[in-house]
């Protein structure tokens, strides 16, 4: 949750100085020590047009692909205690991811519309596992 958050924030603070903007995700150079190819520039995804229009959808369904697991794992325990408001922020979470992957097809900027609605729900369940951990560990004699 809260660690996986700290290193996208690392990854994203190298991206501008690199000039990496999304969807790329990675920088490829060629190596080569002579000939035509010696001073290639860097292969970067494509941006524009249908290849960019699938190159980002495309990564808006591997983000998604990278929660899920841990997302799996936070609705299973939160949904043990607290049942139907879980219900309530998976719908949410779906909704926004979602958004999410039809809105990044359009343009980098367009998909925060999605972002943010399953960012607010996965660290709303993130939040009351955490509720959960601390009282469990430090007031077990309180009722929640």
């Amino acid at each position: 949750g809260m660690g996986r958050a700290g290193v996208i924030c690392n990854a994203n603070g190298a991206r501008a100085p690199a000039r990496v903007d999304r969807p790329d995700q990675h920088v490829y150079k060629i190596k080569a020590k002579e000939g035509p190819l010696k001073d290639a520039p860097y292969v970067m995804l494509a941006s524009t047009g249908p290849q960019g229009r699938f190159n980002r959808a495309q990564r808006g369904v591997f983000n998604t692909d990278e929660v899920m697991p841990l997302l799996l794992a936070n609705t299973i325990l939160a949904g043990l205690v607290f049942g139907p408001v879980v219900v309530v922020l998976a719908l949410l979470i779906a909704y926004g991811r979602v958004m999410f992957g039809i809105k990044y097809k359009e343009s980098t900027k367009a998909r925060v519309a999605g972002f943010f609605p399953s960012m607010i729900g996965e660290k709303w369940m993130e939040g009351l596992l955490l509720m959960c951990a601390i009282k469990g560990i430090l007031f077990t004699s309180l009722p929640i």
